[in-house]
C-alpha cells in the first residue's frame, strides 16, 4: 500500500506536456479549414440562445449533437489514440453524447435554451463564452503556442463547457441526460491537465461546477 500511495498522477501519464501540445497543434493543422464552420456554429448558438424562435432549441441541440460527434472521431479515434490507448474506448462514450444531444433535438418538446437576466442565465451565458470565446486564448496565455489553441466543436474540453452552459439555460427534465458525461469529461481533463503542470487545469472543472450551479438555480 505505501508503495501505491508514493504515485501521483503525472506516473500514470503516457505522455509528456510537450507532446500533448503538440498533439493540437498537429489536430488543428488537419482540421483546417473546419476551423470557419466551428466558429459559425459557435455564433449560431449563441444567437439562437439569446434571440429565442420556436425551433431553435432544436437547431441548438443538433448542432451540439454533431460537434460532439466530430469531437469523437477527429479528436479521439483519430489523434488523441496515437498518444493515449484508452482514447480508442472513450470515443464510443463521447459518441454517444453527440447521440443523445440528436435525439434530444427530435423530441417532441425539446430542451430550450433561453437566456434570461436572472444570476443561473448570466452565469450560464458567462459560461458559454467562455467556451466559445475563451479558451482559444488559453493556449498562448498559458505560455504554449497559438497553433495548440482549443477550439469548440473541434475538440473536447470547450465543446463540453458550452454543452453544459447550454443545459443549464435550457428547460424541462429531458435536458438533465445530456449532463453526465460532459462534466465527468471536465473532470477528466482537470486531473490531466494537473498531472502535466499545466496552469489552466482549472478551468474546465470550475466552469462545469457554474454551469451545474446555474441549471439547479433555474430549476428552482
Amino acid at each position: 500500500m505505501s508503495v501505491l500511495l508514493s504515485y501521483s498522477l503525472s506516473d500514470f501519464l503516457l505522455f509528456s506536456p510537450r507532446v500533448y501540445e503538440r498533439l493540437f497543434e498537429l489536430h488543428n493543422e488537419a482540421m483546417w479549414p473546419a476551423h470557419c464552420v466551428a466558429v459559425l456554429s459557435g455564433f449560431a448558438i449563441i444567437s439562437f440562445v439569446i434571440r429565442t424562435r420556436a425551433w431553435s432549441g432544436r437547431v441548438v441541440y443538433a448542432l451540439l449533437g454533431v460537434d460532439w460527434l466530430v469531437v469523437a472521431w477527429a479528436f479521439f479515434l483519430r489523434r488523441y489514440q496515437t498518444i493515449n490507448w484508452a482514447a480508442e474506448y472513450v470515443a464510443p462514450v463521447i459518441a454517444s453524447e453527440g447521440v443523445l444531444l440528436l435525439v434530444l433535438a427530435v423530441l417532441a418538446r425539446p430542451p430550450d435554451p433561453i437566456f434570461r437576466r436572472t444570476p443561473a442565465g448570466v452565469t450560464a451565458i458567462a459560461v458559454l463564452l467562455v467556451g466559445l470565446l475563451g479558451y482559444p486564448l488559453i493556449a498562448p496565455l498559458s505560455g504554449r503556442s497559438w497553433q495548440s489553441a482549443e477550439l469548440f466543436a473541434l475538440t473536447p474540453d470547450p465543446t463540453a463547457v458550452v454543452t453544459l452552459a447550454v443545459v443549464a439555460l435550457s428547460s424541462g427534465a429531458a435536458r438533465w441526460m445530456a449532463i453526465l458525461i460532459p462534466t465527468a469529461w471536465c473532470i477528466v481533463t482537470g486531473l490531466t491537465l494537473w498531472a502535466l503542470s499545466w496552469p489552466d487545469f482549472f478551468v474546465a472543472p470550475l466552469a462545469a461546477a457554474l454551469a451545474l450551479g446555474a441549471a439547479v438555480g433555474k430549476s428552482r
